[in-house]
């Protein structure tokens, strides 16, 4: 059945002028961990009603990129770069954060456009120095957490399911300006809440205050739904689909309609303010859904995630694990536009440029004062205010660079990478459409369906023949990690012959086409890229194997009892 919200915005007629507005108030909604097959307009067993809704009268993108994991995802989003360009070849330490060399989206639209702006949820850029947190990158509030996840009702990192961290301490702080106000010890007040309801409650007070006459709000809401710990309040288990039976996808799928309840109370809470109808609303998940593991490697645990029918998931190089859902929805969008698709090329460093163009800003605003770097980014607003384009091809962008090729990143696996379940990839990667091309260790190969009793694992014959040799060896405990490179797994896909695909055709990458003659000249002019982009790459911020966590940033917790800046 549909939330009264779902029937409202499906039958609300969108009124508004042929060109993109300026200056609208900015709603950015970012889920985490949200796979291709968890939503409810792919998969009818997800009951995600308002999102449906939202997407159907909205804009979907089609080929919309994020990278392979979390926090490079979400630099890109606030630096309008590619992750590699500020250090993140994959999830930074604690250590990692983005440069402050970088002009964050918030700075920018609030020292240009003259917005205010407001962060509520997850982090995952930084904070050991208070220059490094979100309120003094260009939010004049934020509301959340530092890290990559934590226990959704006591709001710790690590999750209870981590043994033997270092230190745990609460992750959740409410910081305005330059005052940082961690819970800490002091949670009694949060403790238990759910961190959904604790970041609605957020955003709905930031909208509520905000006053519109004066300027415009842009909204940064990033979600902890649906990223592990798979923790639920039980009412949302009780709308579950009786067809899903598995327990952790049963949660998972809990967590999803959880998530779409939070997204329709925002949703509310600016037609309450009278701000919906001068809004852009952009929906989408970070990367891929998180598989569970290969159960034959590597016993029981993952993930809970479904990306069927794309290859791979959240870690990978594949489509699984790049090709995001995403839509814009707003009542300005021009008649008749509402329920189309842009399948042009789209990426998550675009998100700066267009939320630009849509403020007022020209690329003079930014392009040369943002940061090191060029901005990688395109101003897609044009696009979808416009006409939908008829294959990935269209639009402003030609190509995404999903992982260059350096002196910092050759495609060398750690003894980390290879005994972790989650398979992460090791290699490189690019879409030039409608070509895409994976040279080395791609990650996790399988396509994962969801039957009725839960999952079922339908390899390719490549794919069963996958790290057999080099996984053997290395199978051990994903703590036990050390700084070695090693050779990407005997038999993988990808690594003896750089994989191609015709995404036009085959955009489940069913059919390898690189050790073909005819296309050795695409492979070539391919991997040359890869290098091209690469050879400006900064060294990788601090992560991968060696993120441990420092003594000085455990004294501050052990002190506190929460997760705070370290550095001064």
């Amino acid at each position: 059945m549909l939330s009264s919200l779902a029937i409202a915005a499906l039958s609300s007629s969108p009124s508004a002028p042929a060109a993109a507005p300026a200056r609208p108030h900015l709603i950015h909604i970012l889920a985490d961990d949200v796979g291709h097959n968890d939503v409810g307009w792919a998969n009818e067993r997800v009951r995600t009603p308002t999102l449906d809704a939202l997407a159907a009268q909205g804009v979907k993108l089609s080929h919309f990129y994020t990278f392979k994991e979390c926090a490079p995802s979400r630099g890109s989003i606030m630096t309008g770069r590619y992750p590699y360009h500020f250090g993140y070849y994959r999830n930074p330490s604690d250590e990692g954060a983005v440069p402050l060399s970088f002009k964050l989206l918030p700075a920018l639209l609030r020292e240009k456009a003259g917005y205010r702006t407001a962060a509520v949820g997850k982090w995952h850029v930084g904070f050991k120095t208070e220059a490094h947190t979100p309120t003094m990158r260009g939010f004049d509030s934020w509301l959340g957490y530092y890290h990559w996840g934590e226990g959704y009702f006591n709001h710790e990192f690590p999750p209870a399911y981590k043994d033997a961290p270092k230190c745990r301490g609460v992750d959740l702080n409410n910081n305005t300006g330059a005052t940082l106000r961690p819970f800490g010890n002091a949670s009694a007040a949060v403790d238990g809440v759910y961190s959904m309801d604790l970041f609605v409650a957020e955003a709905r007070r930031v909208i509520a205050a905000h006053d519109a006459a004066a300027a415009p709000l842009y909204l940064y809401l990033a979600f902890q739904n649906v990223h592990d710990p798979y923790e639920v309040p039980a009412s949302f288990v009780d709308r579950v689909d009786p067809l899903t039976t598995d327990p952790s996808r049963r949660n998972f799928s809990a967590m999803l309609t959880a998530l779409d309840d939070g997204v329709a109370s925002v949703v509310d809470a600016l037609k309450q303010a009278g701000m919906y109808e001068n809004s852009v609303i952009l929906w989408n998940a970070d990367n891929g859904g998180e598989l569970p593991y290969d159960a034959a490697k590597f016993g029981a645990g993952g993930g809970a995630g479904n990306n069927w029918p794309l290859k791979g998931g959240k870690f990978s190089l594949f489509e699984g694990g790049l090709r995001a859902r995403a839509f814009v929805h707003s009542p300005l969008l021009p008649a008749g536009r509402g329920g189309a698709t842009f399948d042009g090329l789209a990426h998550t460093s675009d998100i700066y440029p267009t939320f630009a163009a849509l403020a007022g800003l020209a690329p003079a605003d930014f392009a040369n004062s943002s940061g090191p770097f060029p901005p990688d980014g395109f101003d897609l607003s044009a696009a979808l205010w416009g006409d939908s384009g008829g294959g990935g091809g269209a639009g402003p962008r030609a190509e995404v660079l999903h992982q260059p090729l350096n002196s910092h990143w050759n495609g060398s696996c750690s003894a980390g990478d290879l005994a972790s379940g989650f398979q992460p990839s090791c290699g490189a990667a690019i879409t030039a459409w409608p070509f895409k091309l994976i040279a080395g260790f791609g990650g996790d190969s399988r396509t994962l369906p969801l039957p009725d009793a839960g999952y079922r694992t339908i390899p390719s014959a490549r794919a069963r023949r996958a790290m057999a040799d080099g996984l053997a060896a290395l199978a051990g405990p994903p703590h036990a990690r050390e700084r070695r490179l090693l050779p990407p797994p005997a038999g993988a896909p990808c690594v003896a012959t750089p994989c191609l695909y015709d995404l036009s055709v085959d955009p489940n990458e069913e059919h390898d086409l690189g050790a073909l003659p005819e296309h050795a000249g695409t492979v070539a002019a391919l991997v040359a890229k890869l290098y091209a982009y690469g050879k400006d790459g900064p060294e990788p911020a601090p992560g991968g194997d060696d993120s441990t966590t420092s003594d000085a940033e455990c004294a501050v917790v052990d002190a506190t009892g929460s997760w705070q800046p370290w550095e001064h």
